[in-house]
């Protein structure tokens, strides 16, 4: 497959391959010819048929570190960096696919969900057993369980307790599977298994990373229950699966005898029920003669009551036990608690029918997008506050109201040769669906023959980079030996990208480009983030297939996952790498895999076990922190395990110092610094740009900026 995309290359005697310096971008192999290898012009090797180099321009995208120069005319093939990252994520979503397809073959695994599913496929760990080995013992313990990549499996059973001659019970091959009740119960073995045949290769997942990922094999089940059913009744159907689920972790258990009234005819309803075990039966109290008729009877898995969750009436019907019946119910005051009223969330969706970029989403929309429209022609231009790859941002002045705002500007012509169009679209749905006090306010956007425009807020105090880096020297926020911030400003800065994350994530929204620079000051001291031009909702559709990983390179060098890097696939779970990166440079004042070469970040990344270090000094509570958010596994990374976010809410770095999360959400924490701003229109955070960028024509289709 990889000989297939490679393209020839000849070179003639005294030709350079590659320059020390030059951007890589291609991966050679030698195939007929000699070469040497020059580093600052002096000889350290060289190159004959079958060699190859360039392969770290292949991983890492960075400055050639040789001069690679033909002695004699050669022959070499090429591999391009795009095409061999197609290929890696080829491969990689494929084995993805592979090992979901078989964990969806497992009985016990079936009730499962897609990301449920996915979390274990990433979490299997590769385990070769050699000829005749006994993978499982009958009676031993057993913890682990096995999926069959290659070879061949024989399983035996002893006669009887008192022979332990071994009796044949089945082969197994590629693609079965054995020892999955080990993730459910802690039992003795009930057979050998025993590699046959040669060496047999496995994907192992063992029941304590089973529990950390997901938890109790019984308690997930019991939950994808609940959700099913939840899902089920018409009145929940508008509710997102975030909704969905917290709703299901607020449902109580309730017992019923035989002939229990579990709800009476005329009674206010103010509980919803769901059978858990057991039959009622539901019936009529005449009136005036006050007999019962039996209308019907509902079993395990069915529901009643649902009305008494919208509103204050009386019940229409009785629901009697018949034996014992267990229960699993939910209070309107708690839905309320968790939610709000329901009728609110039915409007939700009639508002959200109306707004293409929440429906597109299935975001919740907010009512700040519904503010009256500001026209274009309105806008007075003031001042420049940055300019980028596509344009420039700009203060601007809403001349009938004196308001003042920040306008960003995007040419046409350079997104289209850069074929960024979708990503912009993305950026401008994901920020108008977004209503959170620490990310950026989305007021409206303009679609000119030539730009897009995007009117936001308006942040004075300049980037949190340059409170780290440049004006450091100025000490606006105290530094430590380190080089960093305090702890409790960390703390602060650091917590606030945690609720912002938090935020995307229950919208399935990777951000995919955390950095100090995407974190404005605002004038009270609160940092917004910025910039969702990589955000992407995971998992998305593509074509009729739902896709759980992203396998697009994008971000920062010194805040990439290895898994970004590697081109394996990744999810949510690089923001918690970036976080991991994030409040390190907030402590130290330089991120934590830092190199003047790239390709070092990277292999510092990748090797994060060898290469992640602490300074003398550093809090053993934040070091602990550090280290599971830059886990390598994005598995087991802290945040993406069975209690999510609430790992870090819940950290001792964040909690032995009584960090209190609602007054950061609720802005009532005395932020570390305010930015000195003498009036609304004070750019003095923000360097001097000259305003002379040229807008360039735009002569291409108008359809590729629809939506916008």
């Amino acid at each position: 497959m990889c000989v297939e995309r490679m393209a020839p290359r000849q070179c003639s005697a005294g030709g350079d391959l590659i320059k020390q310096g030059d951007s890589g971008t291609d991966f050679f192999v030698l195939e007929s010819g000699a070469a040497q290898i020059l580093v600052d012009g002096v000889v350290v090797g060289d190159y004959g048929p079958g060699s190859s180099f360039g392969e770290l321009a292949l991983m890492y995208n960075c400055e050639r570190a040789a001069t690679v120069r033909a002695t004699t005319d050669c022959t070499a093939w090429t591999m391009g960096l795009r095409t061999f990252r197609q290929l890696l994520a080829t491969t990689a979503s494929g084995q993805v696919v592979q090992r979901c397809d078989f964990l969806r073959h497992v009985e016990l695994l079936k009730p499962l969900t897609n990301e449920q599913v996915t979390k274990i496929a990433d979490a299997l760990e590769p385990i070769t057993f050699g000829q005749d080995a006994y993978i499982i013992r009958q009676g031993e313990q057993g913890d682990t369980f096995y999926l069959i990549e290659d070879g061949t499996v024989r399983c035996t059973q002893w006669r009887s307790a008192t022979d332990t001659t071994e009796a044949p019970l089945l082969a197994l091959g590629p693609g079965d599977y054995f020892g999955e009740m080990a993730l459910m119960l802690e039992e003795p073995r009930a057979a050998n298994c025993i590699a046959e045949g040669g060496p047999v290769r496995c994907l192992s997942l063992d029941r304590s990373k089973f529990f950390a990922l997901l938890g109790p094999l019984q308690n997930v089940l019991q939950g994808n229950m609940r959700l099913r059913i939840l899902k089920s009744v018409p009145l929940l159907t508008k509710l997102t699966d975030m909704e969905l689920s917290s709703v299901a972790d607020a449902l109580c258990v309730q017992s019923f005898e035989d002939g229990d009234y579990v709800i009476r005819q005329g009674e206010e309803g103010t509980r919803f029920y769901i059978i858990n075990e057991g039959e009622v039966r539901c019936t009529l109290t005449a009136a005036g003669t006050g007999e019962e008729k039996e209308l019907l009877r509902l079993g395990k898995g069915d529901f009643f009551g649902e009305r008494a969750l919208l509103k204050n009436e009386p019940r229409g019907a009785n629901v009697i036990a018949c034996g014992y019946v267990d229960c699993l119910v939910l209070e309107r005051g708690d839905f309320n608690r968790l939610l709000g009223p329901l009728e609110k969330i039915l409007e939700r969706e009639i508002s959200k029918r109306e707004s293409h970029g929440e429906e597109v989403l299935g975001l919740k929309p907010t009512s700040k997008k519904r503010r009256d429209p500001i026209a274009l022609e309105d806008l007075k231009r003031i001042g420049m506050l940055g300019s980028g790859t596509f344009g420039r941002v700009q203060l601007v002045q809403h001349q009938k109201t004196g308001d003042v705002f920040a306008l960003k500007s995007m040419m046409k012509a350079q997104i289209a040769k850069s074929h960024q169009q979708r990503n912009i679209l993305n950026e401008k749905n994901i920020l108008m669906a977004c209503d959170h006090p620490l990310v950026l306010d989305l007021i409206c956007t303009y679609n000119t023959r030539d730009e897009l425009l995007m009117l936001t807020e308006l942040l004075l105090g300049g980037e949190l980079w340059s409170y780290i880096y440049e004006k450091a020297k100025f000490k606006l926020i105290p530094h430590t030996n380190m080089g960093g911030f305090q702890a409790h400003t960390a703390r602060f800065y650091g917590g606030s990208v945690v609720l912002c994350l938090q935020y995307l994530h229950k919208m399935s929204v990777a951000y995919r480009d955390l950095k100090p620079e995407n974190l404005l000051v605002a004038q009270d001291g609160y940092i917004k983030m910025i910039d969702f031009g990589f955000a992407k909702r995971i998992p998305f559709k593509k074509g009729a297939t739902l896709q759980t990983k992203s396998f697009t390179l994008c971000g920062t060098p010194d805040y990439l996952a290895p898994e970004l890097v590697l081109s394996r696939g990744h999810d949510k779970s690089v923001d918690y790498w970036a976080l991991g990166c994030f409040i390190y440079e907030l402590l130290v004042g330089r991120t934590p895999f830092t190199d003047p070469r790239q390709a070092e970040i990277f292999k510092k990344a990748i090797r994060s076990d060898r290469f992640l270090s602490f300074p003398i000094g550093f809090d053993r509570d934040a070091e602990d922190l550090v280290r599971k958010l830059l886990t390598p596994s994005p598995a087991f990374r802290l945040g993406n395990l069975n209690n999510g976010v609430r790992d870090i809410l819940e950290h001792p770095w964040f909690t032995k110092n009584n960090f209190n999360w609602d007054d950061l959400f609720n802005k009532k924490m005395e932020p570390p610094y305010r930015p000195a701003v003498s009036n609304a229109q004070d750019t003095s955070h923000f360097a001097t740009i000259n305003d002379d960028v040229r807008v360039i024509p735009y002569t291409g289709p108008q359809k590729l900026f629809e939506g916008f």
